[in-house]
């Protein structure tokens, strides 16, 4: 059951304060974790409630609520293929 339903809560986006991502309580899945991000105290609400507001403010999409929004350039450093080393000796060797 979504977090978000008319009657129980206006807030649409949950911004992770911590880890600096937006989910859509209205499709929220299980890999986002909004119940634990409320219990942690890290939720974040955005005025006004939109998507666009909080990707302004330097959130990322979530890749399981809003993945159409997800930016895929985050999987491939996450892959490790050398993301940092790569981009270290351009920097330290130029």
């Amino acid at each position: 059951m979504p977090l978000y339903t008319p009657t129980r809560n206006a807030q649409r986006y949950l911004g992770d304060g911590k880890a600096k991502v937006v989910h859509d309580l209205l499709n929220e899945k299980p890999e986002c974790g909004a119940l634990d991000i409320i219990a942690a105290r890290n939720g974040e609400r955005f005025v006004p409630d939109k998507l666009e507001f909080a990707l302004s403010l330097g959130y990322k999409a979530c890749p399981h609520c809003l993945p159409a929004y997800a930016q895929p350039e985050e999987a491939s450093p996450a892959a490790g293929e050398g993301g940092e080393g790569g981009e270290k000796p351009e920097a330290g060797g130029a």
